[in-house]
C-alpha cells in the first residue's frame, strides 16, 4: 500500500476545498486587452484571474503570464488579448474535494492554482495562497489531523522496527 492510499485510508479528512477557498474570483473575457486586465488585476488586488469564452472556463491569466509571455516578449498589452497570454488548459476540481486531494491534483500537475466549480459553475480559484492562509500549525495536521499524524508515525515507527 503507498503512502497516498494509507493516509486516504487512516485520515479522517472532513477539510473540504470549499472550506478554504478564497472568496475573491476575477475574471475577463478572452477578448479583452492584456492592458485592461492588468488594470482589473490591480484594482482587484489579486495575481491572476480566469479568463472565460461566453461564460465558459478558457483559461487563467497571471502577472508573471503578462511579463513573461507578453511584455518581455516587446508585445504591446494594449493591443494584445487575455486568450494570447493564458494559461491553457484549466484543471478544475469540485467544492466538496477534500483538499488532500486538491493539494496531490496541484503537485502531480506542478500547478498553483485550480478553478473550483459547482457543477459546471465557476464557484472560485484555490491557489498554494490558500492554503498558506489557513495554515497556522505544520501542514500534516491541518490535512490529517493531529491524531492521524500521529498514528502514521507510529506506525511508521513499528515497521521500522520490525525490519531491524
Amino acid at each position: 500500500m503507498s503512502v497516498r492510499e494509507l493516509i486516504k485510508k487512516q485520515a479522517k479528512l472532513n477539510t473540504k476545498v470549499a472550506d478554504i477557498l478564497g472568496k475573491k474570483v476575477v475574471t475577463c473575457e478572452e477578448g479583452e486587452s492584456v492592458s485592461s486586465v492588468a488594470k482589473k488585476m490591480q484594482d482587484s488586488n489579486v495575481g491572476s484571474l480566469v479568463v472565460l469564452s461566453r461564460k465558459a472556463i478558457s483559461g487563467f491569466l497571471t502577472d508573471r503570464d503578462i511579463t513573461v509571455r507578453c511584455v518581455a516578449q516587446n508585445h504591446d498589452p494594449r493591443k494584445c488579448v487575455a486568450a494570447a497570454h493564458m494559461t491553457s488548459p484549466v484543471i478544475r476540481i469540485s467544492m466538496t474535494a477534500d483538499i488532500l486531494d486538491a493539494s496531490a491534483l496541484m503537485a502531480e500537475n506542478n500547478i498553483k492554482r485550480l478553478a473550483v466549480v459547482d457543477g459546471n459553475k465557476l464557484v472560485g480559484v484555490l491557489s498554494i495562497s490558500d492554503f498558506a492562509r489557513v495554515v497556522n500549525q505544520p501542514i500534516r495536521d491541518v490535512l490529517l489531523g493531529v491524531d492521524t499524524a500521529r498514528q502514521i508515525a507510529k506506525m511508521i515507527a513499528k515497521a521500522r522496527a520490525k525490519a531491524s
